[in-house]
């Protein structure tokens, strides 16, 4: 039986940063109870977009290489998360259920369920 091709498609085609970035934040500082600074909330965005952009370049060099890559959404958000926590105090941090973080991202479990499907 032949396998199906993989689909090409990379989360990052067509990736908001900005909303996915500040839905983040807002779903950050709503369980801590928290509000980032102006300052550090831009640092977020930077650091963003300049992880983005580091995601792209790889991606784009293995594939011109032809060596396999491996781009993942989850974790891009989870080292944005992580990179927001430090901003935030260790007792507040501490106030947001696992269930929130990005690890437990509904929607991630969703796209790699359809992604399976695809394979199939």
């Amino acid at each position: 039986m032949a396998r199906k091709p993989k689909m090409d498609r990379v989360w990052f085609e067509n990736f908001d940063l900005e909303a996915e970035i500040t839905a983040l934040i807002t779903r950050i500082e709503t369980c801590t109870k928290f509000t980032l600074p102006d300052q550090k909330r831009d640092l977020a965005f930077s650091y963003a977009a300049s992880r983005l952009r580091k995601t792209k370049e790889a991606y784009a060099d293995a594939k011109i290489s032809g060596k396999p890559v491996s781009t993942s959404r989850r974790d891009f958000l989870t080292t944005i998360q992580d990179t927001i926590f430090l901003a935030i105090p260790d007792e507040d941090v501490a106030l947001m259920p696992i269930s929130e973080y990005v690890l437990n991202d509904p929607s991630y479990y969703q796209d790699a369920m359809c992604r399976a499907a695809s394979l199939t």
